[in-house]
């Protein structure tokens, strides 16, 4: 438990240069969207997810993507929100009921 709220720090508190090029709350762009799934993917921390770290990702951009209007704005919400997000992602995607493939 210790080891994933290290990376979910390390997640909400890395810095992008990123800003909110064309995307909107519900509908970020494509790049914004390929910049997330570059910079998890990257992230060793999550490598304790196994087989679980692309559908966790998946999980992850989704509700990010519903909450915030772009990629920098969520990386920049030092409210706790990414944070909630993440262990909700955790909660849905490692549970002993849920059944997703990659």
């Amino acid at each position: 438990m210790k080891l994933f709220t290290n990376f979910i720090f390390f997640i909400c508190s890395v810095v992008f240069f990123t800003s909110c090029n064309l995307s909107v709350k519900g509908k970020w762009s494509e790049s914004d969207k390929q910049l997330f799934r570059k910079q998890l993917s990257e992230a060793k921390e999550l490598n304790v997810l196994g087989d679980n770290k692309t559908n966790w990702i998946e999980c992850y951009l989704s509700k990010c993507e519903a909450k915030y209007s772009c990629y920098n704005d969520a990386n920049t919400d030092h409210d706790g929100g990414c944070e909630k997000l993440a262990l909700e992602c955790r909660n849905e995607i490692l549970s002993p009921q849920s059944v997703r493939t990659p």
